[in-house]
């Protein structure tokens, strides 16, 4: 990601957490209105997808294999990605 997008994400306060990560990714922040996560591959296939998310209980990824994805956080004003790592 660019450095324009990693301020983005530092000023919305938006983090994801472990990654790497093995069963549970975590919102660091609550965003109160998300609309939608959804994980994706690196060439953009959607593999996990879920509206009713709420930050405190994770998203369970343990069934992603290991390798990088990329984590979209859609709200009402706004459309925030960010990498992760999953080990096994």
């Amino acid at each position: 990601l660019s450095s324009a997008a990693s301020d983005v994400y530092k000023r919305q306060g938006v983090l994801i957490y472990p990654s790497p990560v093995r069963d549970r990714l975590f919102i660091r922040e609550t965003i109160d209105n998300i609309d939608e996560i959804r994980i994706s591959d690196t060439q953009g296939q959607a593999l996990i997808w879920n509206n009713q998310v709420r930050p405190n209980e994770g998203i369970d990824v343990s069934a992603l294999n290991k390798g990088i994805y990329v984590i979209t956080i859609k709200t009402s004003n706004d459309v925030i990605q960010q990498k992760f790592m999953k080990i096994d």
